[in-house]
C-alpha cells in the first residue's frame, strides 16, 4: 500500500481503528487528485480519512439541538466517501447516501460493502430523484456551492423534508475566506463564482491549478434565508454553531491561531461571550444552519 510515503503513520493509525478500510484507503492513494508533492495533499488526506469522526462529532452536536436520532429517517447529500452515512447508521439511523461524483461515488460503494452495512446508495442529482419518502434529517454538507442550480436545489430539499435540514456552504464575505478560500486557497477566488465564473478558469490556469472542483455559485445567507422563506412559511432557519464554539469561554484551546489571538483579546477586553460568538459566527470561512420544519 505504497509504503513509501510520509503519510504511512497517519494511514496505519486510520486502519487500525477502522480496519474495513483497506480497499477505501488504496483508492485515496490511486487519486489524481491530489499529489503527494503538494502542499495541501496531507489535509486532504487526512480531511477524508477522518470523516467518520466527524460525522461522529455532528452527531453530538447535533442530539443536543433535537434530541435522539436513533431511529430517523436520514439523507446524505453528497456523501462522499460515505464517513457521515457510516456514523449515522451506526447510530441507529435508516440511511440514504446521495453521491453524483463518479471517484467519490466509488469510494462510497466499496467503503459500504466492506463495512458491511445497508445504506441505499442514489447516483442522480437532487432534483431528478423521484423520493417515495420524506426524511427527518437531511444532512447537506459543502454541496451548495456545487450544484448549477443552488435554488431548485434548496427547494426539493424543502420539499422532502419532515424534520430538519442542516446545510453548510461557504462564507462568501468572511475575510478569512476570502483571504484564501475553502477549495483552491486562493485569495478572492470565492468571488469568481455565479455571474464572474467565466473568469474562474483564468485564474485557476493563471495560479497554475489543474483541479477543478467545480465550484458554482455562492450565494449568502440572507439569499438562503430569502429562498426559504419564500418557498415555504413551515420552515424556520437558525445558527448551527459547531461544537469547538464551546470553546469560545476559554479561548486558549482553539487550535486556530487567527481566531484564537482574536478572542484572547476581546476576552481580556472583557467582551461578553455572547458577542464574541457573533464575531466568531460572523468570520467562520463556513455558513452552518439548522432548517426545522415547523410542526
Amino acid at each position: 500500500m505504497n509504503s513509501n510515503t510520509k503519510y504511512e503513520n497517519l494511514i496505519n493509525h486510520h486502519l487500525k481503528r477502522f480496519p474495513q478500510d483497506q480497499n477505501f484507503v488504496k483508492l485515496l492513494l490511486q487519486n489524481e487528485e491530489f499529489l503527494p508533492e503538494e502542499k495541501s495533499y496531507g489535509s486532504w488526506l487526512k480531511f477524508n480519512l477522518n470523516s467518520i469522526e466527524r460525522g461522529e462529532i455532528f452527531i453530538s452536536t447535533i442530539e443536543k439541538k433535537i434530541g435522539p436520532i436513533k431511529g430517523l429517517k436520514v439523507l446524505d447529500v453528497g456523501a462522499g466517501s460515505g464517513g457521515a452515512s457510516i456514523a449515522f447508521y451506526k447510530h441507529g439511523c435508516d440511511v440514504t447516501a446521495v453521491e453524483i461524483d463518479d471517484i467519490r461515488l466509488k469510494w462510497l460503494k466499496s467503503r459500504i460493502k466492506d463495512h458491511k452495512i445497508p445504506i441505499q446508495i442514489i447516483n442522480q442529482p437532487i432534483e431528478e430523484i423521484n423520493f417515495t419518502n420524506k426524511y427527518d434529517l437531511i444532512y447537506c454538507n459543502a454541496v451548495l456551492e456545487h450544484v448549477f442550480n443552488w435554488k431548485s436545489f434548496l427547494h426539493r430539499l424543502l420539499e422532502i423534508n419532515q424534520g430538519h435540514i442542516y446545510l453548510s456552504w461557504p462564507n462568501k464575505y468572511s475575510i478569512l475566506e476570502i483571504l484564501s478560500d475553502s477549495h483552491y486557497r486562493l485569495f478572492g477566488a470565492t468571488f469568481l463564482t455565479g455571474k464572474l465564473r467565466f473568469l474562474q478558469k483564468y485564474y485557476l490556469k493563471m495560479m497554475k491549478i489543474k483541479r477543478n472542483p467545480c465550484v458554482i455559485s455562492v450565494p449568502t445567507l440572507f439569499s438562503v434565508k430569502k429562498l426559504i422563506a419564500k418557498n415555504s412559511n413551515l420552515h424556520q432557519v437558525a445558527p448551527f454553531f459547531p461544537s469547538s464554539f464551546e470553546k469560545i469561554q476559554n479561548p486558549e484551546r482553539i487550535n486556530y491561531k487567527p481566531a484564537r489571538i482574536i478572542l484572547i483579546v476581546m476576552k481580556k477586553l472583557m467582551i461578553p461571550c455572547s458577542f464574541m460568538v457573533k464575531i466568531a459566527w460572523s468570520i467562520r470561512k463556513t455558513r452552518e444552519i439548522l432548517i426545522s420544519k415547523v410542526m
